[in-house]
């Protein structure tokens, strides 16, 4: 790979836009054509930051980048130009027990733009540097881990599959009241490399509801962010939602391209994928599920277990993962929902898989175990 080492001023351009300019002596030693795509290293005093762009004789800065280093205009920096080629993406999905997320990358953006993938490292950590070009640029880079833990990122997709939005091509979007749901979706987020600048709040809210001050207090005081947009809007019932939104194509359609690809692995018997699936039921019960005991006067207690979507397809879905832990579902299309009773074997493996954490059928999942194992001991 070429290698080129120069030291040049950060200039300004416009009103506030910082570049880099190789002068006309260093671009004939450079040897990079126009366009060529580069991994750009740039070292301010003991800073440094790489990432990766266009070659060109004038290089604009990012303002993640002016931002980490504290460019201003004058400073002089030391570059560090290097060839760059795309990792390609593997065929498994799975390595050395952990999920390899260069393998749901798509080639190209929705609107045709390149994708290309740096492998970097953080420590012992395997890290994915991501940018995306189009004809007049490129996006930001966005860095994230390579190989992930199957059962945390299988709770990220059930929350998505549960609360998120599906169809954006460019924003990730989590919606929960539960400050704990969102901690949590944050912490997915965090664990992948997403940092808390990505990230953008967004809280939803009936006019009528009075005391959103103190909400926004609460969310903000358990989770450590601010809020971005305050939106009231009257159309819905009484209530509210804090949104979590990462804004990056790169990153969303990867995400995408996952929940996608591993609903149908998860549909399957591969037993690779088991902690996948466990993480996902018991974050997608926790969004969409409810665990109702149908009669409490009977002999024997009964339950019963339900999850709600007006999307067929994704009912038919759910249908096949629950039968994968021994349920007998049933899809009622009426009610846009998929229900099966629930025997004590199923509501011990529900309790195992972390299914209702944080959440009010957790107790009642207990207290149909506790009551069937009185039962029985009688």
């Amino acid at each position: 790979m070429e290698s080129h080492k120069i030291s040049i001023k950060v200039k300004k351009i416009g009103v506030n836009r910082l570049c880099l300019y190789i002068p006309r002596e260093n671009r004939t030693k450079i040897g990079f054509k126009f366009k060529d795509i580069i991994k750009l290293e740039i070292k301010k005093g003991g800073k440094i930051t790489e990432v990766i762009s266009k070659y060109n004789c004038l290089i604009s800065m990012k303002k993640e980048v002016v931002k980490k280093l504290n460019l201003k205009e004058g400073d002089i920096v030391e570059i560090n130009l290097n060839g760059i080629r795309s990792n390609s993406r593997p065929n498994e999905q799975i390595n050395f027990g952990k999920l390899d997320l260069l393998s749901f990358l798509p080639e190209k953006t929705t609107n045709g733009s390149l994708i290309v993938a740096d492998k970097f490292y953080k420590g012992k950590v395997e890290y994915l540097r991501l940018c995306a070009f189009h004809e007049k640029g490129s996006t930001f880079n966005i860095e994230i881990r390579r190989f992930v833990d199957l059962s945390l990122f299988g709770k990220l997709l059930g929350q998505i599959q549960a609360e998120g939005t599906k169809t954006h091509i460019h924003n990730i979007e989590f919606c929960n009241k539960s400050l704990n749901e969102l901690k949590d979706f944050l912490n997915y987020l965090d664990y992948l490399g997403i940092t808390r600048e990505r990230i953008f709040v967004k809280i939803d809210y009936h006019p009528e509801i009075k005391n959103i001050v103190e909400e926004i207090k609460k969310f903000k005081n358990f989770v450590g962010l601010d809020v971005d947009y305050i939106a009231p809007n009257d159309k819905g019932g009484i209530g509210f939602g804090f949104k979590i939104i990462v804004r990056n194509t790169i990153f969303s359609q990867l995400i995408m391209n996952a929940l996608i690809e591993l609903r149908l692995i998860m549909e399957a018997d591969d037993k690779r994928f088991d902690m996948l699936r466990d993480g996902y039921l018991a974050k997608l019960l926790s969004g969409d599920g409810n665990f109702e005991i149908t009669s409490k006067k009977r002999k024997t207690i009964q339950s019963r277990l339900k999850i709600t979507d007006g999307n067929l397809e994704y009912l038919k879905h759910y249908k096949k993962i629950l039968e994968k832990y021994g349920f007998n579902p049933k899809i009622n299309e009426k009610y846009n929902l998929v229900r099966s009773l629930c025997n004590l074997n199923s509501a011990k493996n529900l309790l195992k898989i972390g299914a209702f954490e944080n959440n009010p059928n957790r107790e009642r999942v207990l207290f149909f175990i506790d009551s069937l194992n009185k039962r029985v001991s009688k």
